[in-house]
């Protein structure tokens, strides 16, 4: 095992350490020192003992709202100029799989911060957000995805849902299913492949560097077991003013339920966990 490895991501003595080292260190380096203290792997995989390895990398006080995530936001923008993340390399493969594993790391946090026995993950983030300034103006259209076998719908697990993307400061990402879980592509009380093919994943790119950041590395350094369940699933189109049948507006399309676009239902939801929030 490392020696450094009871250094645990945002720990005091962790930003003690990391401070100093922001001042001497390169970005690049910086991060090479971060996934040397994970032994983040060149691949995530469905093994939950790993899964359990990696997040106890992390301190179990480190939250959604710590200034950790800004600075490593930035750190990552530093160390990957425009539209270089989606190249070829180990390090740009793990910063990109790291995405999914700080997701996992903060969706926990807020389960064992904020929920009580016999309360969903939605009633837990709803608590955990009172005070803070949350939006949720993205509806997840890309956190949509279904496939169509011969014209037939076939969801995730079997099981339509309309899921809920909430986002805080633009970087941190949770995603709700209709049950009011959260959805991560790995997940310590058990994986869903819901949660492979819709799951959360941090934002390091905000709102101008989101498509190089956040989306162009997915078709190359995306883990392979989510690569592999990903096949044949798509999400929604964008389009709204034609008869696209897989519009994410069309209200009888292939995406609609019950007789309402997913667009529709997704803001019905938004407004009925805006309420939950209040009332926490």
């Amino acid at each position: 095992m490392h020696s450094s490895f009871a250094l645990t991501i945002g720990s005091p003595r962790f930003h003690a350490e990391w401070t100093q080292k922001r001042q001497v260190r390169t970005p690049q380096e910086l991060l090479i020192w971060l996934m040397s203290l994970l032994q983040m792997p060149e691949d995530l995989t469905e093994d939950p003992l790993e899964l359990q390895r990696l997040l106890a990398s992390f301190d179990p006080d480190l939250a959604p709202h710590d200034r950790f995530w800004k600075q490593l936001v930035k750190l990552v923008q530093q160390a990957f100029p425009k539209n270089t993340l989606d190249q070829p390399g180990l390090l740009n493969r793990q910063v990109h799989q790291l995405r999914y594993l700080i997701s996992i790391q903060q969706a926990q946090y807020v389960r064992e911060h904020f929920r009580e026995s016999g309360m969903t993950d939605r009633e837990a983030l709803a608590r955990y957000l009172k005070g803070r300034c949350y939006t949720l103006w993205d509806r997840g259209r890309l956190h949509q995805k279904l496939s169509l076998v011969e014209g037939t719908r076939v969801y995730p697990d079997n099981q339509a849902s309309v899921n809920l993307k909430v986002l805080y400061h633009q970087r941190v990402e949770f995603i709700l299913d209709s049950q009011g879980r959260f959805l991560n592509i790995l997940d310590p009380e058990g994986v869903s492949e819901a949660g492979i093919i819709n799951g959360a994943s941090f934002n390091y790119g905000g709102f101008c560097r989101h498509k190089d950041l956040d989306i162009a590395p997915i078709g190359r350094h995306d883990p392979r077991f989510r690569r592999k369940r990903l096949r044949g699933f798509r999400s929604p189109t964008k389009s709204r003013w034609n008869s696209d049948d897989r519009s994410f507006w069309s209200s009888n399309g292939s995406y609609a339920q019950s007789g309402q676009s997913l667009a529709n239902l997704v803001k019905r939801s938004a407004r009925d966990f805006r309420h939950l929030v209040r009332k926490s």
